[in-house]
């Protein structure tokens, strides 16, 4: 096409006949213009850039034979300048610099190239011809002056004196066609002329784009943060020569601001000035035919560069000299690790010695050749020090961030060598695919190895290296969907997936054709999705599963065809649960409301609970979000969520979404992901959780984890109820556990930016290994150092000004981490104790910037602004630990390190502006035009205000020898946010007011968000803040011993299953100096008791400090609960005080509560009535008239108590006491709404005060309480106080169901059997086919098939009835309901007890010796049954039964169990 035109073109020219132009006269005289181009980039606010001028004269010169002009420019000039600058004009009240102008650089000589402008008759630029020789940066500056070089003959006019007059055009320009809006006006002698062209009216701004993260999602297209505003003014005279334009100014201005509503605006201006010089009769010929290079007006980037070598503005080629070059990217490998083993928390730099020692490094390598990595690779290898070795291994995760094909090919033949470790081998493959620069086809025959690795390299890293592969492809052509290449690579993929072997390499090859997601990969996966056998092998839901969840990126483009190829699937109810789910959750990924309302008019006659479960957490999660806020996808859901109020939450497979966002600053993150249950346990067997952040109304998908695990036991459920007991030989128990009876499936998979980047499967025969892992195994073998150099965000967006100089808007944010991993166990001969000596540290390094810079090609140098982001953070563990499993304790012994790196926990934020001229070659041109200006300059606020450090808070602590610091550092401007120099700073402060609004994870976001907007907020020039904690000086100690044991003992009691025991644990901390004499002894004795399912039932704390010279401090917690029939009571009370004792006495200060807990009015005239009703139990039907079985949590609800009322009694409190309230009072009173109540009668003592506070029953759409202080003198009323289960940890209280049972069942660790399922509720029905219940009695459940204490009968009676005998001790309770005419009618189901005396009397006094204690109760029609001490849960209902225990060796399941 573009042969075409430049053939058109050159008929047009040689056929044309001149035109008439304001810019040269009718003869073939030149005009002359004194030109000058002006190029500066800084920051707004402060006042100071960089930048860089060129003078020259231009030659205008009409073609006799043609429509265009001759222009070329003569003695060109530049001046390069860092300092005070404003974006536009000259400082004010300053003396102006002496500006220095040198000549262009030998490479820059090409501007002086003459160039053709043609027009067309009305005066309007066409084309431009350039010679052969000049180049792409030069003919784009060219173009920016032949944009210039144009006004409309027809519309301008050409008096002297005019009307003001405004037009509009279109014509060509830097970006294409564009409106330009002309505004014409007599000034004095002149006219003016003014365009402004409108830059929303491009028809595309031409710019690359280089970035290792994709845009997810857009919500608003901001253009705010990145806008060009240009402007250009002619000066037209009349005079006895005619008209011409006498002067034009240009001024064009791009800017960059991350924070769309505050924050520094950093920029390139650009200005153009031509003033008419003189006439000039031309001395050189000139002719049209020398110029035969076409080019349309329109900017063009460099292709060449781009494509064949990086990307980069340089003019220069970039030879590399390796007896140069080497040993200089060598010293800064060891800067790199010098800083990792440097203590940069204590020591504030202002100037970070290695801050930006990754992103140099980076640069560096980018021009280097394959030799060059070749030889650099032999030379740090020579040595083998520690510090060489280290510096290889952060050499091995620098080299997938340069990006260039040189590195990639140089990574290939690495991993194939061998020469690196499988591990390190995986991780530079999958780096390497994010943060490939410029893929090409070339590329990729250079590396097309990768997906044939499988001979020559281990499984692993073969799998890296085609899921790598698959990513290089889809950034090749992801643009270029119909390339023959692509079709190629998808075959080789899809024919590799169809034969593959095992389920692995289907695994693999499956994600490799969702990371190349172009081309035809939709279509080749489609069958697969719809279940079709079209592999080799036999495949099923698991490879099903991820084929379905693949189409979310595959078809992101075209949602009609992803709602028709995945929407079958979900409503296909044989299906298992999780194919349903993930094709119910790939639908709702589309935030489509056409697609939204279909799925919610389904899933009310929906009859799975895991996929109703689904589907109203995510509806209930996206109501709540903040970045989905005011779209029109969220108003939708937010109406929906009134219609779906209601889930069983004992179903576990569940959505959760939880963002934030900022919206001052537009920052936030989000965090959401789901949890699947399998249909025959109902037990978490999956789960997929994602981290994005969001920036300027773009979501980034980060990083996500997807992990399945069948036929183990998830190692999770198992580790809490053991930590729950604290004793140290836990960790001699096994990390996992077998279920014998199913298949074992295990899956971890990983994403970076949508992209799978590791897989790993576990079957059988490979997972036999873990079967014997304990914690001890973990914590002796594994040693290792672990060094990673993540690349978070490395982006660049090269765009044109108006003038056709090139910007670089870019954001590098390189993140480094190091985990030392080293755990000595020194050889022991007891077999009761061993030692770990435990050497280790944890550092992360993430210093990047963002900015915008031009190449200056006159001077061979970078100017620019950057904004500069560094962030410290260390964790040394240095210590040894003494097991001692016999005594059931443990030691931990701290001594002082001499390396103070190692003693220092903590984290250290700065953030900078600079402005720099940086020479891209050895000669400086800023020294010879400005020789006191600086090569990087950091900006500082104007004007000049006192930098200090400002200590927020610090403390020498003498009692454990620690010093506490916090403080903000070079500090231009006082920021605005309140120092926290008390507990009152901090409850009075924006931060905390908003508090009770959030949930624990949306509060986790929140604070997240508001820690990067605070401790790198974007307003202020320079901004540090540290935190940390080290042995302090002025009460050094040198060494600590902290040793911990427990000692329980059990309560005999046959049968139990709930924790029944008393235990103590003792603690005791002591500091010693260098001379091994105690400095402070601190005792801490707990005794607490867990008695039949009561966690904590009596709990008791004294706490002792005893330093030489002073009083023993005495610190006591005594705390006691009482579980009755209808009430909750217990008492706590706090003692603090000092004596020269190890006793709390009563003229210490105390403080105690005592509450009770009762049924509240509400609950006592419960009604079934919406308003009365308990809002776990609000019926969720399953068609027009079955409700679903009652659920345990509506048992549970059913049974708590929710009218508090707590007596505080308090005397001799001391003055800290009153600092923390009173500012916690306050904060109380500012956040919630509250009033005085002075009709109130009080009947309270002096020195206390009450509490009364009552939970609801019911609520809309979060849970809120009313909450009633008084005190002697007045009363406080907090109406409709919003909590959430984070706040409030143990109320209300259940009477019946135990709290050990409760933590049991929400992490998992109980079973269950159902019994005659009448209602398609549960997923049990889908693998299991029923059997009948006989008409005989069959044994169900029990702990022993024969001599059991307890046991659960079921017979099947008429019509879909079932009876119930339940055994306890011998004595019988047998349930049965009363089937007639009134039962079918009303729906109300009436049964008969049978029962012996001893039963009897139980259900009458609720104890009898001998026999297990038991409480039943109705809710609707099932009759529940529940043994706390045997952690028991029965619930009947005439149809089913349910049976729930916590795990246990003793309980069995009999029969035909349908879950």
């Amino acid at each position: 096409m573009k042969v075409w035109l430049a053939f058109f073109a050159l008929v047009a020219v040689a056929y044309a006949v001149p035109t008439k132009s304001f810019f040269y006269g009718t003869g073939t005289d030149e005009y002359v213009y004194h030109y000058e181009l002006d190029v500066r980039t800084g920051v707004l606010e402060t006042d100071q850039g960089s930048q860089y001028e060129v003078k020259a004269d231009v030659h205008v010169r009409p073609d006799p034979s043609g429509n265009g002009t001759f222009v070329y420019l003569v003695d060109p000039t530049v001046y390069v300048y860092t300092g005070p600058l404003f974006m536009t004009g000259e400082m004010h009240g300053k003396k102006p610099v002496e500006k220095s102008f040198v000549p262009i650089v030998k490479e820059a000589e090409v501007f002086k190239l003459p160039f053709y402008v043609t027009y067309d008759k009305y005066g309007f630029v066409q084309e431009v011809f350039t010679v052969p020789e000049d180049v792409q940066w030069s003919v784009n500056i060219k173009k920016g002056i032949a944009s210039v070089l144009q006004l409309p003959v027809d519309k301008v006019p050409v008096q002297k004196y005019v009307k003001p007059v405004v037009f509009h055009v279109v014509e060509e320009s830097i970006y294409g066609k564009v409106n330009v809006t002309y505004d014409v006006e007599t000034v004095k002698e002149s006219i003016v002329v003014t365009k402004s062209p409108d830059f929303t009216t491009f028809e595309h701004m031409p710019y690359d784009v280089y970035s290792n993260v994709e845009v997810e999602k857009v919500y608003n297209d901001y253009k705010v943060w990145n806008v060009t505003y240009p402007e250009i003014k002619y000066v037209v005279v009349n005079d006895k020569d005619g008209v011409k334009v006498h002067e034009v100014y240009t001024e064009n201005v791009k800017t960059v601001q991350p924070s769309i509503s505050e924050g520094q605006m950093q920029y390139v201006a650009t200005k153009q000035s031509f003033v008419f010089a003189k006439e000039v009769t031309p001395t050189t010929p000139m002719e049209f035919t020398k110029f035969v290079v076409y080019n349309l007006v329109e900017y063009t980037p460099s292709k060449t560069t781009f494509t064949t070598y990086f990307p980069c503005l340089s003019v220069v080629p970039h030879v590399v000299d390796m007896s140069v070059i080497g040993p200089k990217v060598q010293a800064m490998l060891y800067e790199a690790v010098e800083y990792l083993h440097e203590n940069p928390i204590t020591n504030v730099e202002t100037d970070t010695k290695h801050g930006l020692t990754i992103t140099r490094i980076v640069e560096v390598f980018k021009p280097f050749t394959f030799e060059n990595f070749e030889n650099f690779y032999t030379l740090i290898t020579k040595t083998t020090t520690p510090k060489d070795v280290t510096a290889v291994d952060v050499f091995y995760k620098v080299l997938p961030l340069v990006g260039t094909k040189n590195s990639v090919v140089f990574i290939k033949n690495l991993v194939k060598s061998h020469k690196v470790k499988d591990f390190v081998s995986t991780t530079m493959l999958f780096s390497m695919g994010l943060n490939v620069r410029v893929p090409t086809v070339e590329l990729l025959k250079e590396v097309e190895e990768f997906y044939h690795f499988e001979d020559e390299v281990k499984p692993e890293v073969a799998h890296a290296a085609i899921l790598t592969f698959g990513t290089l492809v889809y950034k090749t052509f992801k643009h270029d969907t119909h390339s023959p290449v692509l079709q190629q690579y998808v075959k080789v993929y899809y024919k590799k997936l169809k034969e593959a072997k095992t389920f692995e390499d289907q695994l693999v090859w499956l994600h490799g054709l969702k990371n190349i997601e172009v081309g035809t990969v939709y279509e080749l996966i489609v069958p697969i999705v719809k279940g079709e056998q079209v592999l080799d092998l036999h495949y099923d839901r698991h490879l099903r599963v991820h084929a379905v969840y693949s189409l979310e990126k595959i078809l992101h483009y075209d949602y009609d065809t992803l709602f028709e190829t995945v929407y079958p699937v979900f409503v296909e109810e044989n299906l298992a649960t999780e194919l349903r789910v993930a094709a119910l959750k790939v639908l709702l990924s589309t935030e489509e409301v056409k697609y939204f309302a279909k799925i919610a008019n389904y899933i009310k006659t929906e009859k799975n609970p895991q996929v109703y479960s689904f589907f109203v957490t995510t509806v209930q999660h996206m109501a709540e979000s903040c970045i989905h806020e005011e779209t029109d996808y969220w108003q939708f859901v937010k109406q929906t969520e009134k219609f779906f109020k209601h889930v069983d939450t004992t179903v576990e497979t569940q959505a959760f979404y939880y963002d934030y966002v900022d919206k001052k600053h537009f920052f936030g993150a989000s965090v959401y992901g789901n949890l699947i249950a399998d249909d025959k346990h109902n037990k978490v067997t999956q789960f997929y959780i994602n981290f994005s952040p969001y920036v300027m109304d773009r979501t980034v998908d980060l990083y996500s984890v997807f992990v399945k695990f069948e036929g183990v036991e998830n190692p999770l459920t198992m580790l809490w109820p053991k930590l729950f007991n604290v004793e140290p030989k836990t960790i001699k128990e096994p990390i996992i556990k077998h279920h014998e009876k199913e298949p074992v499936h295990v899956e971890f998979t990983l994403m970076a930016n949508g992209k799978v980047v590791y897989t790993k499967y576990f079957d059988e025969e490979t997972i036999k290994q873990f079967y014997t892992y304990t914690y001890l195994t973990i914590l002796t073998t594994m040693k290792y150092q672990f060094t990673t150099v993540l690349n978070l965000a490395d982006v660049e967006v090269f765009s044109p000004t108006l003038d056709g100089v090139q910007t670089k808007v870019d954001f590098e944010l390189p993140l480094v981490s190091q985990f030392k991993y080293d755990v000595v166990v020194p050889t022991t001969k007891s077999a009761n104790e061993v030692t770990f000596s435990v050497h280790s540290y944890f550092r992360l390094w993430m210093h990047g910037f963002y900015g915008i810079s031009v190449y200056n090609p006159f001077a061979l140098t970078w100017q620019g602004s950057r904004r500069v982001q560094a962030f410290d953070f260390s964790v040394p563990f240095n210590f040894d630990v003494v097991f001692n499993f016999q005594q059931n304790s443990f030691k931990i012994v701290w001594t002082k390190s001499t390396n103070e790196v190692q003693n220092v926990v903590g984290f250290k934020t700065h953030v900078k502006t600079q402005v720099y001229a940086r020479p891209d070659t050895e000669v400086d041109y800023l020294k010879s035009t400005c020789p006191a200006c600086q090569q990087f300059l950091t900006t500082i606020v104007s004007p000049v205000h006192k930098k200090k450090d400002v200590v927020l808070f610090e403390e020498h602590s003498k009692y454990t020898g620690l010093h506490f610091y916090l403080s903000v550092y070079d500090v231009e401007v006082m920021p605005h946010v309140k120092y926290f120099k008390s507990l009152s700073d901090v409850f009075v402060s924006d931060a905390f007011y908003e508090l009770s609004e959030y949930s624990f994870f949306k509060f986790a976001m929140t604070y997240y968000t508001w820690f990067y907007t605070h401790f790198f907020p974007p307003q202020y020039s320079t901004y540090g803040v540290v935190g940390y904690i080290n042995p302090c000086k002025v009460y050094p100690f040198e060494k600590a011993e902290i040793t911990f044991k427990v000692n329980t003992e059990v309560v005999p009691h046959e049968m139990w299953t709930t924790p029944n025991y008393y235990q103590y644990v003792k603690m005791s901390a002591v500091f010693k100096n260098d001379h091994d004499v105690e400095l402070n002894h601190w005792d801490v004795n707990v005794h607490f008791t867990h008695e039949f399912g009561t966690y904590f039932k009596k709990f008791n704390v004294q706490v002792t400090r005893q330093t030489p010279g002073e009083k023993n401090l005495n610190v006591c917690l005594d705390y006691v609960k009482d579980v009755e029939t209808d009430k909750v009571e217990g008492k706590m009370t706090y003692y603090h005080g000092y004596s020269y004792d190890h006793k709390c006495v009563k003229d210490d200060m105390v403080v105690s509560v005592g509450w009770t807990g009762t049924y509240s009015d509400t609950q006592k005239n419960y009604t079934k009535s919406p308003v009365y009703s308990y809002k776990e139990c609000v019926k969720h039907y399953v068609d027009d008239y079955t409700p679903i079985p009652v659920t345990y949590d509506c048992a549970e609800a059913y049974t708590t108590v929710r009218k508090y009322v707590y007596n505080v009694d308090y005397q001799h409190v001391l003055p800290v006491y009153m600092d923390v309230f009173k500012p916690v009072w306050f904060w109380m009173q500012q956040i919630f709404p509250v009033y005085y109540d002075v009709d109130a009668h009080h009947h309270v003592p002096t020195g206390g005060f009450v509490v009364d506070v009552e939970y609801p029953l019911w609520w809309v759409e979060h849970p809120t309480v009313d909450v009633v202080v008084t005190s002697p003198e007045e009363s406080f009323v907090f109406e409709h106080v919003p909590y959430y289960n984070w706040f409030w940890w143990f109320q209300p209280d259940s009477v019946v169901f135990t709290k050990y049972f409760d933590f049991m069942k929400t992490i998992g660790y109980t079973t269950e059997c159902v019994v005659n399922p009448m209602f398609n509720y549960s997923g049990y029905h889908y693998d299991v086919s029923k059997t009948p219940v006989y008409s005989e009695w069959t044994l169900y459940a029990a702990d022993h098939p024969s001599t059991y204490t307890w046991a659960i009968y079921v017979q099947k009676i008429e019509k879909n009835f079932v009876a119930l005998k339940f055994v306890l001790n011998d004595h019988v309770v047998v349930l049965q309901p009363v089937v007639d005419k009134a039962t079918e009618y009303t729906g109300v189901t009436k049964y008969t007890f049978t029962v012996d005396s001893y039963i009897m009397e139980v259900m009458k006094d609720g104890v009898v010796p001998g026999v297990y204690p038991f409480k039943y109760f109705q809710v609707y029609n099932t009759v529940v049954f529940v043994v706390p001490n045997v952690s028991l849960y029965v619930a009947y209902d005439g149809h089913q039964v349910v049976v729930e225990t916590v795990k246990s060796d003793t309980t069995q399941y009999y029969g035909q169990c349908y879950v």
